[in-house]
């Protein structure tokens, strides 16, 4: 779950950006799994989500949000809290993906949410490697 998406900072705001966000105070709270979905451009899906619900996720993102805009962080226009689980190279039914997708019965299972974590992406050939920079627990 991507709360704010930063793009390439250099090392000197890159502790910035930790102190700050060790700023961020927050309870732990429940979110809710929602559905399946997709993005994609011209019916091809090329990433496959799921949509996470519960208020608490959005108050985390709007405190994230908060405290980055002081170092030149845009606020998120439009936040839509999901999770990327998969992306898609080629798909040769579309439709047929998205009736699949539609029915993987993926309702309402709750999981509690007691901190977030920084972190780094790095592009490379077999595709992006992630790695913790830092964790902020729950008060």
């Amino acid at each position: 779950l991507t709360l704010k998406f930063l793009g390439e900072i250099e090392d000197g705001k890159l502790e910035s950006v930790k102190k700050k966000l060790r700023e961020v105070k927050f309870d732990k709270f429940d979110a809710v799994l929602d559905s399946v979905g997709n993005f994609g451009k011209g019916g091809n899906p090329r990433i496959v989500w799921v949509k996470v619900g519960g208020k608490g996720i959005f108050e985390l993102q709007k405190k994230v949000d908060e405290v980055l805009e002081n170092l030149g962080f845009k606020k998120e226009a439009r936040f839509m809290s999901h999770m990327t689980i998969a992306r898609v190279k080629y798909v040769k039914d579309a439709k047929g993906f998205k009736k699949y997708l539609d029915g993987l019965g993926l309702k309402n299972i709750r999981c509690t949410l007691d901190r977030f974590v920084l972190k780094e992406s790095e592009l490379r050939e077999i595709g992006p490697v992630y790695t913790d920079l830092e964790a902020y627990s729950s008060v």
